[in-house]
């Protein structure tokens, strides 16, 4: 498997590593650090280990196992990044600042000149004196104790992705909880349940809380009509329709509505309060598997560029994948996209929703019936390289 990246939140007055997201991908985007933000108030249980020998050690864990709760969850009040385009996206920056989320200061650094990154580099240190297990030197000698066995220089040591992911889970959990002393020989864990007994610090409203607790975006759209009259609005590349966009089509020109980004095969519509009308759901051809924002674009952007003409969009892109195996990165995209569309439940990386369940959706009320919502065509749909992102 080609490289993949880690993306690690970290307190800088206690040290406490806040949360973690692997990503299987060489270069993480804009959703991903959100992602890494949104799961420092997500809240958190221990896992079981099946790696040999992998355990957690006494008061392992993270804050939002039981310190950071959503009565009383502290607010950040300065997020420390560095200039990598994906941490100064709008979509970042607009998060981090904004009242409705973290109303916390966005500081990216000086451009070429990171002051800041020790902070984060100490987490990674941990990380790779850890997992640096296999002895890949030639030495100075055939009698060298660090030199390389024979068996290992003809076939490398490899560890499983989930030995990895569990191992990352598993050092930065334990690092929490170990004494250092630079903390008066506190633990980071128990320095920061200090802080929030005895320190005045602001805390995030309830209804921040909860939305940074379910992962959801809310996004606005121009409420669209066809040849037909009936509405339907555009959100990444496709043409969202549902009977809740008639109840407000008449009242408002826009649509605000929640989704969640590893599962857009539907959103849920809002008014003008913000109260919960119905949802709107995507062509039937992109209902078949859960799917994230990322691999919409990825399909869209692949089908653009092979004009390829695809009724079953996710079924094709995995058999793309499977086709074209032998090239560099394609290992640990199929990986991705197996978990995300199969919606299995990793805790390591950002592949399953917990906003939306995986059911039937044509029982909903806002579903349109096969008389009214047929099987996709240009005709009704629209050309699928013609819907607009919003």
């Amino acid at each position: 498997m080609n490289r993949i990246s880690l993306l690690v939140a970290r307190d800088v007055a206690t040290t406490v590593n806040l949360s973690y997201v692997v990503t299987l991908n060489s270069k993480p985007n804009q959703y991903e650090i959100l992602i890494c933000i949104d799961r420092i108030y997500q809240p958190w249980k221990k896992i079981e280990f099946h790696t040999p020998g992998f355990k957690y050690i006494l008061g392992a864990g993270y804050p939002a196992g039981n310190l950071f709760c959503l009565e009383s969850a502290p607010a950040i009040g300065r997020i420390l990044l560095d200039n990598a385009l994906e941490n100064t996206a709008n979509s970042v920056k607009n998060h981090i600042t904004s009242a409705d989320h973290l109303g916390a200061t966005f500081s990216a650094g000086i451009p070429k000149l990171p002051k800041d990154r020790n902070w984060i580099e100490f987490a990674f240190k941990i990380l790779c004196e850890g997992s640096h297990m296999f002895k890949s030197t030639s030495g100075t000698g055939p009698t060298d104790p660090t030199r390389e066995s024979a068996k290992n220089s003809k076939k490398p040591p490899v560890i499983s992705l989930t030995a990895l992911e569990e191992f990352i889970e598993m050092s930065l959990a334990n690092e929490n909880a170990k004494p250092r002393a630079t903390l008066k020989h506190l633990t980071p864990l128990t320095d920061l349940e200090y802080l929030l007994s005895s320190a005045y610090i602001p805390r995030l409203p309830i209804n921040n809380a909860q939305a940074l607790a379910s992962s959801t975006r809310r996004a606005k759209a121009r409420i669209h009509f066809n040849e037909n009259g009936q509405p339907y609005i555009n959100f990444f590349y496709r043409k969202y329709r549902g009977k809740s966009l008639y109840k407000i089509c008449l009242r408002q020109k826009y649509a605000d509505f929640e989704f969640d980004e590893n599962d857009i095969r539907w959103v849920t519509v809002l008014d003008s309060d913000f109260k919960i009308v119905g949802m709107a759901y995507a062509p039937k051809s992109w209902q078949s598997h859960p799917h994230s924002t990322r691999t919409r674009k990825f399909i869209h952007d692949l089908r653009k560029k092979l004009k390829a003409d695809i009724k079953n969009n996710l079924t094709w892109y995995f058999n793309y994948l499977l086709e074209h195996k032998e090239l560099p990165g394609r290992a640990r995209e199929i990986v991705r996209v197996y978990r995300e569309f199969t919606n299995q439940s990793y805790q390591f990386t950002p592949t399953v929703s917990s906003y939306h369940q995986d059911t039937d959706i044509s029982s909903d009320d806002d579903w349109l019936d096969d008389s009214e919502f047929p099987e996709w065509s240009s005709e009704y749909f629209g050309e699928d390289d013609e819907d607009a992102s919003i």
